[in-house]
């Protein structure tokens, strides 16, 4: 049976322009660029336009959030707020670009989410929805407006 999927080594394009050509990236980090960058950037691109003071939260620094960092700073947005309970993703995002990084498991989370932020949030992107942190963005950040849940809860 074949079927259409993720699992391709090629595939085939109806029309030329579909196509483009990815110069010297490394074909297997452009083909990330395909998936995780157009949901990060769907997903950053509803808060846009937004000033690079505004603070912006995401939770999640896997690769969605990492991407949706990047492309924030390629907006020249600074105000990026990351929450994680993975103290290496968390350092990770910073080095990708996010200014604070706040740890999901805080007992004062709301707290340490405002005095990260500095500024008042005009935006959350979840990139987790588990159970976890499910309602973190509405009871941390009650006035940003919009949040935008992109995970989804698997139960076991």
């Amino acid at each position: 049976m074949l079927k259409s999927g993720g699992y391709g080594t090629h595939v085939i394009a109806e029309r030329p322009e579909h196509l483009i050509d990815f110069g010297t990236v490394d074909p297997a980090l452009a083909a990330t660029y395909a998936c995780s960058g157009v949901t990060a950037y769907s997903a950053v691109g509803k808060l846009l336009p937004i000033a690079a003071e505004d603070a912006v939260v995401i939770i999640g620094a896997g690769g969605l959030g990492l991407a949706a960092i990047k492309i924030l700073r390629a907006f020249n947005h600074f105000n990026i707020v990351v929450v994680d309970v993975n103290s290496d993703k968390l350092r990770i995002a910073l080095e990708a670009g996010a200014r604070n990084c706040v740890d999901g498991r805080a007992e004062d989370l709301t707290l340490q989410i405002s005095k990260a932020a500095a500024a008042p949030i005009i935006g959350v992107v979840d990139f987790v929805a588990s159970s976890a942190p499910r309602g973190l963005g509405s009871t941390s950040c009650p006035k940003a407006e919009p949040m935008f849940q992109l995970g989804s809860t698997v139960a076991t």
